[in-house]
């Protein structure tokens, strides 16, 4: 009784503090940390000069360290991850929790008593860590196609892109993206370029290294596609949809993919007032994390540990800007 006489004397903004904090005392957040890190993460060499030959070093704050005896850099097992520098990471369990309730960031910034600044550039330091998750090979019958999504410049104050009058068809007004995938649930979508996709920038987005002598690609009759998987040498079996054939074979088809694009598009028009064109690709890999763990039983344990893997998340958020001006310039 005395708890709820302090209580009511707490500010509002007080209350839904302290409302949090004893939200993350139950949910043990530094615990379900350390735990994910110990789990999906072996530290085998130097976050600075890469060197093998490190040793343990003690901990701190309850992190492990390390020491390289290369560079005599010491490290810990957050060092360069999506938690790195960040201060208050007793809250950070429950922000993934209500970045996969699809939470608002006005909602989680008033949940969690954060600036919506902060909320903005934790979401997408998660979301970059996830850019080098998706390795897995492709197996059997690949399908590809190319999407293409209106440029959106929201946020920007300079280096404003100047558009002209709306054009019709594919133009450099929109943003072409690949979407591959196969029966097996293993994807990748990525952000190609401004405009038309051409066999030179199919090669330079997509890791041939995830592609294998077994696969069998299927796309619609796209001419870059053709050239792109004839250079591979590999079967390539087209769909001409424009002719009502969804079909050939009887098992080779883009309904996959379709759905993919279809699913990513109600995603985003369900979740978000619009995206820009510059965290496209991090909207990507959050929409492909969502279907790796879709059939999870604790889908914020996964998500957590996916995000804690890479040691480069913190110095890739950074380049962001630099990767956009580059889509821009192809």
């Amino acid at each position: 009784m005395n708890f709820l006489k302090h209580f009511e004397k707490l500010t509002p903004s007080q209350k839904l503090e302290l409302i949090e904090e004893l939200k993350s005392s139950l949910t043990q957040s530094p615990i379900s940390i350390r735990q994910s890190i110990t789990t999906t993460t072996e530290i085998t060499k130097c976050t600075n000069c890469e060197s093998t030959n490190i040793v343990k070093f003690g901990s701190y704050n309850g992190k492990r360290r390390f020491k390289c005896k290369t560079c005599q850099k010491t490290f810990s097992e957050l060092t360069g991850t999506s938690i790195c520098y960040i201060k208050k990471t007793d809250k950070w369990v429950r922000f993934i929790e209500l970045m996969l309730e699809g939470k608002t960031i006005r909602e989680i910034s008033k949940t969690l008593v954060l600036s919506t600044k902060t909320v903005f550039d934790w979401r997408h330091k998660v979301l970059s860590s996830f850019e080098e998750t998706f390795t897995k090979k492709f197996k059997g019958i690949v399908e590809m196609d190319d999407v293409y999504l209106p440029l959106n410049q929201k946020g920007r104050k300079r280096n404003f892109v100047k558009l002209g009058k709306q054009k019709r068809g594919i133009s450099n007004q929109q943003v072409s993206t690949m979407i591959i995938c196969d029966r097996y649930k293993t994807l990748d979508m990525r952000v190609v370029k401004l405009g038309r996709i051409s066999k030179k920038d199919l090669q330079r987005v997509i890791d041939v290294n995830r592609l294998n002598n077994d696969n069998i690609i299927c796309s619609d009759k796209h001419r870059s596609i053709s050239s792109f998987v004839k250079s591979l040498g590999l079967e390539h079996k087209k769909v001409k949809s424009s002719d009502k054939q969804y079909v050939t074979e009887g098992i080779y088809h883009v309904q996959k993919v379709n759905s993919l694009t279809s699913g990513f598009r109600r995603w985003v028009k369900g979740n978000f007032v619009s995206v820009s064109t510059k965290y496209l690709q991090n909207y990507l890999f959050w929409y492909q994390m969502n279907e790796v763990i879709k059939e999870s039983e604790n889908k914020t344990e996964d998500f957590l540990k996916f995000s804690l893997v890479d040691s480069e998340t913190f110095d890739r958020n950074k380049q962001i800007e630099e990767k956009y001006q580059e889509i821009l310039e192809y």
